[in-house]
């Protein structure tokens, strides 16, 4: 019989159980997600996510695009499939998504504008969507109007892999709007070059700002000379969690993390130090080696597995994250049968703790808790 969720308070939050104390006894290896878990990257992501998609569209459709914003509900909706951990990615489905509902009347325009950039092989990604001439797509609320076709979408997805993605966005197309999307992406050439590409420039460029940009991307040039929303993150794990932690596991702390190392060690500041480099790994850096790419995206184990390998060899590893993702991945490395992996999800940082609990137990989270600094509270007893 499966073992039913025995609820407990800590710090008055409830936090639930579906493993034995003797499993978490045996946890010997903490491993953590970084966004939502030690940061609060709310505003810094999603911000960016806007204003990256926002950009984007003005150059390549219309100037109307200058306030494009994404509906929460549209943001909770992709999260929760679990296949859109990486912001790029996200990034690169919505803009094909609205790309998509050009009118076929004008997408031979679009397809003719972009086609004629792209036999030119600009490779400054900022110079290429600045030679975009075009501005035809007749006016519309773009909050209201793109909604509901996101929100579609969203809910259509079950394979994750950008092939099946796209086939959703080009299903029921005609064959100008199909070519239109085919030279869209060319132009935009997100699958064919993840470490230089339209999206991921624009992306990091809001993301780490005129003050980081240069260290993150090892570039010499500045394209938006404004901060970046990153330096709106606030810490949520504390210092004196850390220290308990570091008590009971030593060396055996570290992170797995989609965003890059330069900008986790920007938001953590000092607290950086508590996690073994050893075990650290960071998607968004690993993603740029050709040999690795969007193979070791969430929910992909392999980046767990690799953190694990350079900690502990004996014992449970618990993993702790906030995401369906996160979930999805350690249950995936679980099926290593070498050793077990503990899935902690955190439901503190959610819009909705209620939904967050509710999804969590839906899927058969083996700890469910509001905060990382309730953590230490788990091994005390």
């Amino acid at each position: 019989m499966a073992r039913q969720y025995q609820k407990k308070i800590i710090n008055n939050k409830a936090v639930y159980l579906k493993i034995s104390d003797r499993d978490i006894k045996n946890i010997n290896t903490i491993i953590f997600d970084c966004d939502g878990v030690l940061i609060n990257s709310k505003n810094s992501y999603d911000k960016c996510i806007e204003l990256t998609i926002s950009y984007i569209l003005r150059k390549m459709l219309n100037k109307q695009f200058i306030k494009f914003k994404i509906s929460k509900s549209t943001l909770e909706l992709f999260r929760q499939t679990g296949g859109f951990n990486n912001d790029y990615k996200f990034c690169y489905v919505i803009i094909l998504k609205i790309i998509s509902m050009i009118p076929s009347s004008i997408s031979l325009e679009y397809r003719q504008e972009y086609n004629d950039i792209n036999t030119k092989n600009i490779s400054d990604s900022f110079r290429k969507l600045d030679s975009i001439k075009l501005n035809r797509v007749a006016k519309k609320n773009t909050k209201i109007g793109f909604t509901k076709e996101l929100n579609v979408l969203a809910r259509d997805i079950k394979k994750f892999d950008l092939d099946s993605i796209e086939k959703l966005i080009t299903k029921g197309l005609d064959e100008e709007q199909r070519n239109l999307i085919n030279s869209s992406k060319q132009l935009l050439n997100f699958r064919n070059d993840r470490k230089n590409n339209i999206i991921t420039n624009v992306f990091d460029e809001f993301f780490y700002g005129k003050n980081l940009i240069k260290k993150a991307r090892r570039t010499k040039k500045i394209n938006f000379n404004q901060k970046g929303t990153i330096e709106g993150e606030k810490l949520i794990v504390k210092e004196s969690s850390l220290i308990s932690l570091k008590s009971r596991f030593n060396k055996n702390m570290s992170i797995v993390s989609g965003r890059g190392k330069i900008g986790t060690r920007f938001s953590l500041g000092k607290l950086f130090k508590f996690f073994n480099i050893k075990g650290n790994v960071f998607i968004e850096d690993l993603a740029r080696i050709p040999r690795y790419g969007a193979k070791i995206d969430k929910p992909n184990p392999v980046t767990l597995r690799k953190s694990s390998s350079n900690l502990s060899r004996k014992g449970n590893i618990l993993y702790v994250g906030d995401s369906m993702e996160d979930l999805l991945m350690t249950k995936a490395a679980d099926k290593s049968k070498n050793r077990k992996y503990i899935f902690a999800g955190i439901y503190g940082s959610s819009r909705s703790e209620r939904n967050k609990i509710m999804l969590f137990k839906d899927n058969k989270a083996d700890i469910i808790i509001s905060n990382i600094n309730d953590i230490p509270e788990l091994f005390s007893e």
